[in-house]
């Protein structure tokens, strides 16, 4: 309870829009276009939604769709790169990238990425000058996900040794604790779903 003043300049004010667009207007939609052909809606531009979403917007995410494999030239789910993708709890890229690691032999890997990717971030608010040194012993000139792999290494490592060892090796870091048991929570529920495709993951 209580009140708070937001200070801005009146120019700023004057730009301000009276609400918010509504999140089909300005979200990605390629997952939602992906669940829709998952329940048999083919036509997804003549969809009765509850706010439209601008038309390219929904052909931006067909053609995204189709550039991961996901749809057919007729705009129809693939099997069975289409039909896994929408039972992956991820985004479709970073869920086509999991089934690619398969092929690639890097399903271990890949598995830990798209974990701490879909998980909150392991680094824990602080300021910006701090945020640098936080992720120094990770970071990795590959970019982000490489990055964070290597935070979930390292968290792994010390996780097998103990109890009370993760997570003081956590409070030194300034890394979160509790993002990390999310990110392995997650990992383990994505190997789970590659047994139920028929994939090998043994060692991953």
């Amino acid at each position: 309870p209580g009140e708070y003043f937001l200070l801005m300049t009146e120019s700023t004010f004057g730009s301000l829009e009276e609400r918010p667009p509504v999140e089909m207007q300005r979200t990605l939609l390629a997952g939602t276009v992906l669940q829709l052909k998952a329940l048999g809606i083919d036509n997804v531009l003549r969809f009765d939604y509850v706010s439209p979403p601008p038309p390219e917007h929904l052909a931006l995410a067909l053609e995204q769709l189709y550039a991961l494999g996901a749809l057919d030239e007729d705009g129809n789910l693939t099997k069975p790169i289409g039909e896994q993708l929408a039972h992956l709890p991820l985004r479709p890229e970073l869920g086509a990238a999991l089934l690619a690691s398969v092929r690639e032999g890097c399903v271990g890997a890949m598995l830990s990425v798209a974990a701490m990717l879909a998980a909150p971030s392991p680094f824990a608010p602080t300021r910006p000058h701090d945020a640098v040194a936080t992720r120094a012993p990770f970071a990795a000139l590959e970019g982000d996900a490489v990055t964070l792999y290597n935070v979930y290494l390292a968290f792994q490592h010390h996780n097998q040794r103990g109890a009370t060892a993760a997570p003081e090796w956590c409070r030194r870091n300034r890394l979160s604790i509790a993002a990390l048991r999310q990110a392995a929570r997650v990992r383990s529920a994505l190997w789970r779903q590659l047994r139920r495709f028929g994939i090998e993951t043994d060692g991953a």
